[in-house]
């Protein structure tokens, strides 16, 4: 029996991850419209979708416009295209969704498995199972929510499991658990063929998730470092040759086309050590802790003590990032996706060196460790259960909009006008099922033109959004300036990017930009009701959409033929033609 657990694993594990879909297909039909489980979900399927010509450009799949994909940084890697080609195999999309889920999280398990296997020294599969399960299933700072969750036996919703989010960085998790595999074996038998994998390894990572090379490249510098100081030989030929290939490499990959990342006004360095606060919390502590601990053990390879010592302190450092360099750039976040990874391999090493010490407890310990073994699955599954359960209403709501949008067939002469409050609102999924164009999405500001031109559009686009909820210049700029104005009226109506500056010296040069942009257009519309008439008259019907209990638009703005009315559960849909 012993001897069948990776395999019996490799396929329950996995199989978690995709559980909210079945339970949610228990209640919905399968469509093509994918259920809401992942942050961005729909802003990345979009992506997806695009389409680039011989002149490299493509459509913003909202607006119908045409825009290079040079200014879009996420078009120059790979993982999206993969994606498309699958689902090009499968042709459903939600099919696919769960397909690629399931698939990367096996991939996922075949590297620790080979990663885990390497550093546990008496090769107990009971014990590499649960640094997998370690691996999949744990997060510290959800610690107190597990408790809770089982006192209550009542798991919240909010619980994320390690390896949720869908495409980015998913790919990180299993190149990382390689390059690490690799690396060990490359300083401890300087063989070409591992240099050979780990320069693979980490090009790949760069096209797909660079956040990935730069966790590779300082744990590698770390690594260095930990083995000078030791006086352990390190094989620099092979390790000059290394990391000269793939810095040629990877330079040669990002200036094919040049790609804008993050806010290209502002500058890179933006010092300030105050945000401290906000990036330390409890899980890095306890992980650069540990990282120390690792160090301090004797009798073990040192390759790989360094190296799992080099990659905990290496992701602590890196969430340093937005203490030197401008928060709108995002790095402490990207880096903190690998936060919980690497602690689980930081904790599963102490694990096995524990494994010593209980040699001759050998059946308690490894009751012990299939106890906990079991408690990290059950909490996979009980989180698993409990998003599926929290999205449900949301899910069924998405389905039945979709269902009776089939009704109206809406076309690409068709402008659909719906809420976009939220990253994973209805106008950010309508492009995916329907080619009609879309009034706004918040989600349009990443694949717009890096110019004024962009901007132009963007903002036009809101101010008519705007407009048709009733907010006039001076609601606008009650809204942006008052005291007791609300986070979150402030955060629907800035840009996602713009965000970052809500809490620093720039929050009012930023705010005053935008109350600027969004007022020319809204008095533009106030003065003359024709604006918003010849904006309308380019298309054949306007489809509104607007949600019964919470409704967001005025249609008396519309001065088009109202045609038909539905009332579905949740929403309204509204069809007006031009007279």
């Amino acid at each position: 029996m012993k001897k069948y657990l990776p395999l019996i694993a490799f396929f329950i594990l996995p199989t978690i991850y995709i559980t909210p879909f079945l339970l949610t297909f228990s209640h919905i039909s399968l469509s093509p419209l994918p259920p809401d489980f992942s942050s961005d979900i729909y802003l990345y399927l979009n992506y997806t979708a695009l389409n680039i010509d011989a002149n490299g450009m493509t459509q913003n799949p909202w607006y119908h416009i045409q825009v290079p994909t040079n200014t879009f940084t996420y078009l120059k890697f790979g993982l999206l295209n993969l994606f498309s080609i699958l689902n090009d195999i499968i042709g459903n999309l939600t099919l696919t969704l769960i397909v690629w889920n399931w698939l990367w999280s096996a991939i996922t398990f075949l590297c620790a498995y080979i990663l885990f296997n390497k550093i546990n020294y008496s090769k107990n599969t009971i014990l590499t199972i649960f640094g997998i399960s370690l691996l999949f299933f744990f997060q510290v700072s959800d610690i107190p929510n597990y408790l809770k969750g089982f006192l209550n036996l009542d798991f919240s919703p909010h619980i994320l499991l390690p390896l949720q989010r869908t495409f980015f960085p998913q790919i990180a998790t299993p190149l990382l658990l390689l390059y690490l595999y690799f690396l060990i074996n490359a300083f401890d038998n300087s063989k070409s063929i591992y240099w050979i994998a780990l320069f693979i390894i980490q090009y790949i990572a760069f096209i797909n998730f660079p956040y990935n090379t730069v966790v590779m490249g300082v744990t590698t510098f770390f690594l260095i470092v930990f083995s000078l100081i030791n006086k352990k030989t390190i094989p620099w030929k092979y390790l000059i040759i290394f990391a000269t290939a793939a810095l040629i490499a990877d330079l040669a990959f990002f200036m094919n086309g040049s790609a804008v990342v993050g806010d290209t006004h502002k500058s890179l360095l933006d010092m300030d050590f105050s945000r401290i606060s906000n990036i330390i919390g409890g899980t890095n502590i306890i992980l650069l802790i540990l990282s120390f601990v690792v160090l301090a053990l004797q009798n073990v390879n040192k390759s790989v003590k360094f190296t799992i010592a080099s990659v905990g302190i290496s992701i602590v450092i890196l969430q340093l990032a937005d203490l030197i360099f401008n928060p709108s750039l995002q790095l402490t976040h990207h880096f903190a996706y690998f936060a919980n990874q690497v602690f689980a391999i930081v904790l599963f090493y102490i694990t096995v060196h524990l494994d010593r010490y209980f040699m001759s407890y050998k059946k308690v310990f490894n009751f012990t460790l299939s106890a906990c073994t079991l408690l990290l699955i059950t909490i996979g599954l009980l989180a698993s259960s409990a998003q599926a359960a929290a999205g449900l209403s949301k899910n069924r709501e998405n389905y039945i909009l979709y269902r009776s949008l089939i009704q109206l067939e809406p076309a690409k002469d068709d402008l659909i006008i719906a809420p976009s409050l939220t990253v994973n609102d209805i106008a950010t999924w309508l492009p995916l099922v329907y080619k009609s164009e879309i009034l706004f999405s918040r989600n349009s500001e990443f694949l717009l033109p890096k110019s004024e031109e962009g901007n132009k559009i963007y903002w036009k686009r809101e101010a008519i959004y705007l407009y048709l909820q009733g907010i006039d210049v001076k609601k606008l700029h009650d809204i942006l300036f008052s005291e007791d104005s609300s986070q979150v009226l402030i955060k629907r109506i800035i840009q996602v990017g713009q965000r970052f500056d809500l809490h620093t010296d720039n929050r009012f040069q930023m705010l005053q930009q935008v109350y600027s942009s969004l007022s020319t257009h809204l008095e533009r519309l106030e003065k003359d009701p024709q604006v918003l008439k010849r904006f309308f008259s380019k298309y054949r019907r306007i489809i509104l959409i607007d949600r019964n209990h919470e409704p967001i638009f005025r249609y008396h703005h519309i001065s088009m033929v109202e045609k038909k009315r539905m009332e579905i559960d949740g929403f309204s849909i509204i069809v007006f033609e031009n007279e």
